[in-house]
């Protein structure tokens, strides 16, 4: 996916980690909290994520095939049942500034 999308990477990388969001809030920070979650999503929803995401290369762009090709085939190769999880990490920083 990432050779199809290459913005994704780029998309990731302004998220901080903890380390950063430490040195942003200083000695107001508070609380981190770390939440996991997966989402049960057949193909159709699993294209629907994709197709919304700010880094798919949009209809008529080279990369826009490869990408739901490479989909498929990750899909195919992953389901059980019919479905994937499509899993989160959510991370929570409460604080002061």
């Amino acid at each position: 996916m990432l050779f199809q999308a290459p913005d994704c990477n780029e998309v990731s990388e302004r998220y901080s980690d903890d380390a950063g969001m430490q040195d942003w809030f200083g000695s107001g920070l508070r609380y981190i909290g770390h939440f996991h979650y997966a989402d049960k999503m057949n193909f159709d929803s699993l294209r629907g994520r994709l197709l919304s995401s700010s880094y798919m290369p949009q209809s008529g762009h080279p990369g826009y095939d490869p990408a739901l090709q490479a989909l498929k085939f990750l899909f195919v190769s992953t389901a059980r049942q019919g479905y994937v999880d499509f899993e989160y990490d959510t991370r929570i920083y409460a604080g002061t500034l």
